[in-house]
C-alpha cells in the first residue's frame, strides 16, 4: 500500500532564530561514527513519522499517489517525511447505531491508535493499542506488531481532553452528565489505572489527579504528567507538575503572561512538551499568522519562534512535538507544516484531505 507522495509544496531553510531555539533535546539527529573501533557505539537507525487523521465524505477519495480511500470512513495516514512515502495505518468505519471514532497518539517515543466507542446511551470504552513502530508495518494490512492492547469501560464515557498516558500509568476524566432518573449531574470524576497491563479491560479506580480546572488538558513527558490551562479574563497560561509515584518535577508551577491584544488566543491556542520543554502555540488575527513559544522546563524562561502567514496559511487546530520535530495543521485542512528545530528545515506537506488530527513520531532506534 505504500506510494510516493508526490504534492510536497515547499521546502525553506527556517531563519537563523530557528536554528538558535535550539528543540526538544532531541540529540540532533545524528549517527555515531563506529569506525574500525570496536569500543565505539554501535550506529542507530532514525525514523520520522507523521501521523494525520482524515474522514472521508461520500465518494473515493485519493491521497497524493493515488491511494484510494472509501467513502464515510476515518482512517490514519502515515507519512515517512524522508522518503515522502505515505500509506493508509488504520482505518474505521462507524455505523450509525455504534458509534465509535479513531485517533492516533504518540508519547515517548510510543505510537498507539486510540478508538473512543460511544453509543447513544452513556456509556462506551475508550481503547488503546500500542504498535511497534517500524516504517514498513501497518495495522492496515496487519503486519503491525501489537505491544500492548487495552480498554478502559466508563458508564459515563470518557469527559473533555482530560487525559494522558504516562509510563505505565492511564489518567482521564470521564463525562459528566444529566441522569434523569436521579435528576442529578453524574461523572466528570477522574480516573486512573496505576499498572496498564496487555489485554486489560475494566474501569479505572478513583484518582487524585486532576486538571486545573473544568477544561484544562493533561500531558505527559519523560514520565512526568502536566496540567495546562489557559485564563482568557487574566492572559494567563498555567502550567502546572501533577505529582505521581514515577514523577521528577513535583510541586513545578510556571505563569505564562500573554497579551490578548493582536491574538485570537481562546481559539487557537495549543501546547505540547517535549522532554526538557514545553510549548505552545497561538494564532496571530492582524496578519493571519501564528507564534511558536518554547519554555524551558527548568528556567522556565520563554523564547518564540515565528511563522508567518505566507508560510503556513492555515490556523493552528493541531499541535505535536517530538525531538524537536513540530507539526503543525488546521481542522479541515490538507496541509501539515514540519519544523526541524534540529535540522533547521521547513516543509509543508499537501495530503489532499481534510485533516482532523496530527501526531509526529521521531526516534532512534
Amino acid at each position: 500500500m505504500l506510494k510516493q507522495m508526490r504534492h510536497l509544496i515547499l521546502i525553506t531553510l527556517l531563519s537563523t532564530l530557528l536554528a538558535a531555539c535550539g528543540g526538544g533535546g532531541g540529540g540532533g539527529g545524528t549517527t555515531p561514527d563506529t569506525g574500525n573501533n570496536p569500543g565505539n557505539p554501535a550506529a542507530t537507525t532514525e525514523t520520522l513519522q507523521i501521523f494525520i487523521k482524515t474522514t472521508t465524505g461520500v465518494g473515493t477519495t485519493y491521497l497524493p499517489g493515488g491511494i484510494s480511500l472509501e467513502s464515510e470512513t476515518e482512517y490514519v495516514i502515515r507519512l515517512l517525511p524522508d522518503t515522502l512515502t505515505t500509506s493508509i495505518f488504520d482505518r474505521n468505519y462507524s455505523p450509525s447505531y455504534a458509534r465509535s471514532s479513531i485517533s492516533p497518539y504518540t508519547i515517548d517515543d510510543r505510537l498507539f491508535i486510540r478508538e473512543d466507542i460511544r453509543p447513544f446511551e452513556p456509556s462506551g470504552s475508550h481503547n488503546y493499542t500500542e504498535y511497534g513502530i517500524d516504517e514498513n508495518n501497518s495495522e492496515f494490512n496487519g503486519s503491525a506488531t501489537v505491544l500492548t492492547r487495552f480498554t478502559v469501560t466508563d458508564p459515563q464515557q470518557l469527559g473533555d481532553g482530560c487525559w494522558a498516558i504516562v509510563g505505565n500509568q492511564y489518567i482521564y476524566k470521564n463525562n459528566r452528565v444529566y441522569d434523569s432518573f436521579a435528576r442529578r449531574y453524574i461523572g466528570g470524576d477522574m480516573r486512573q489505572i496505576t499498572n496498564v497491563t496487555n489485554n486489560f479491560r475494566g474501569e479505572g479506580t478513583s484518582s487524585s489527579v486532576i486538571c486545573l480546572v473544568t477544561g484544562g488538558s493533561l500531558y505527559s513527558t519523560n514520565g512526568n504528567l502536566f496540567s495546562v490551562n489557559f485564563f482568557s479574563s487574566q492572559g494567563l497560561i498555567i502550567a502546572e507538575s501533577v505529582p505521581l509515584v514515577t514523577s521528577t518535577l513535583n510541586n513545578w508551577l510556571i505563569n505564562i503572561r500573554v497579551s490578548a491584544e493582536n491574538y485570537n488566543d481562546e481559539s487557537y491556542l495549543r501546547y505540547a512538551f517535549d522532554k526538557d520543554k514545553m510549548y505552545y502555540v497561538r494564532y496571530r488575527t492582524t496578519d493571519s499568522a501564528i507564534e511558536i513559544w518554547t519554555v524551558d522546563l527548568a528556567t522556565r524562561n520563554a523564547e518564540p519562534v515565528k511563522i508567518y502567514d505566507a508560510v503556513t496559511g492555515f490556523p493552528p487546530s493541531y499541535f505535536d512535538v517530538d525531538d524537536g520535530r513540530i507539526v503543525i495543521a488546521g481542522s479541515g485542512q490538507g496541509n501539515v507544516l514540519l519544523l526541524d528545530l534540529i535540522n533547521g528545515t521547513e516543509r509543508i506537506f499537501d495530503f489532499g484531505v481534510d485533516i482532523y488530527g496530527v501526531q509526529v513520531l521521531y526516534a532512534e532506534l
